[in-house]
């Protein structure tokens, strides 16, 4: 079993060596520059990593051109390298493009079903965007793979009064790398809203070596 797997790890390339990458599923060059001495090294990762590797980055390996493993760490969250107190302030609410989005709208049902696919990155909530103002829905967010788990709920509001507006339109979540989701609104009697755009927040996880 060990040996199967290690024929579908993904390694992230250092250096100008060349690796065989018939026996990988991903692979990807990393350009520390010229480092004159032994460094610490970090790098995010990116969507393409994330759609590729495992939730729990057990197939990720590091190696140099001589395809050698170089030991690392990923996104350690208190080692303190992001400032005081290990703090990842600068790594959240990135906003990353979703691979599609399909709106139904269930009227017999009474709701609107938005079916979500995304690369697998560190996701931590949605934003709606609607057409329409003066109302509040309820609405949750499930994960379909592991049989419709809720992940998230809340109510969505837009009120506008005069010159003021007032609107929550985010539901938030604890991070989950899947690749797809669905939002249920529920809609009672009222007519489906009009999602003008929906996008996703973020972490960014990164490695360490």
């Amino acid at each position: 079993m060990k040996e199967k797997l290690i024929l579908t790890l993904m390694a992230l390339f250092i250096g100008g060596g060349v690796w065989a990458i018939s026996e990988r599923r991903y692979y990807k060059r990393i350009d520390v520059g010229d480092l004159k001495e032994e460094s610490l090294v970090s790098i995010h990762l990116d969507s393409d990593v994330y759609a590729s590797s495992a939730a729990d980055y057990a197939d990720l390996r590091i190696v140099d051109e001589r395809k050698n493993e170089v030991p690392y760490l990923v996104d350690p969250r208190d080692l303190g390298i992001e400032g005081g107190g290990g703090s990842r302030r600068e790594l959240t609410d990135r906003v990353y493009e979703l691979e599609s989005i399909r709106v139904e709208s269930l009227r017999a049902d009474k709701k609107t079903v938005i079916t979500i696919k995304t690369r697998r990155e560190p996701l931590t909530a949605f934003v709606l965007e609607t057409e329409e103002c003066n109302y509040r829905r309820a609405a949750r967010v499930e994960i379909p793979e592991v049989g419709g788990q809720v992940i998230s709920q809340g109510e969505l509001t837009c009120l506008q009064l005069g010159g003021v507006r007032r609107e929550n339109l985010q539901l938030a979540f604890s991070e989950q790398r899947r690749k797809e989701y669905r939002i249920i609104i529920l809609d009672g009697d009222n007519p489906p809203l009009t999602v003008k755009r929906l996008w996703a927040l973020g972490n960014v996880h990164r490695v360490l070596f």
